[in-house]
């Protein structure tokens, strides 16, 4: 993580200076959904043009436990939910092909000789 530090530091400053100035803005995708997204994208290793298109994806899974949600929310909750399973399970693969220093790197680096992390 301190390694991270003035990595997730520019990620915070880039989602404030985006507001800046704005006399109205949704608080939650500009900011409260953007910082921490962004930092777990980057403590993953995940490519920052894949980022928007991942916290879409958990926006719709998000949308999934709430207490009342249509037979359509659900359903693109669970395609949501298939494709990022998919895009883990494929950078996973490459991860173990090409380590970075990232978590799911550091993960795949400590899966035992007898099988993988549970």
């Amino acid at each position: 993580m301190a390694a991270s530090r003035s990595e997730i530091e520019g990620l915070a400053d880039e989602a404030i200076a985006q507001v800046s100035g704005e006399m109205e803005f949704d608080f939650h995708q500009m900011v409260s959904r953007r910082i921490p997204g962004n930092t777990i994208c980057h403590l993953m290793g995940i490519p920052t043009d894949d980022r928007e298109m991942l916290l879409g994806l958990t926006d719709e899974i998000s949308d999934a436990v709430s207490p009342s949600i249509s037979d359509d929310a659900l359903h693109r909750a669970d395609q949501a939910a298939e494709a990022l399973s998919t895009y883990i399970i494929d950078l996973a693969d490459r991860r173990r092909v090409e380590p970075r220093d990232d978590l799911i790197s550091a993960l795949i680096a400590a899966e035992s000789e007898e099988g993988k992390l549970n």
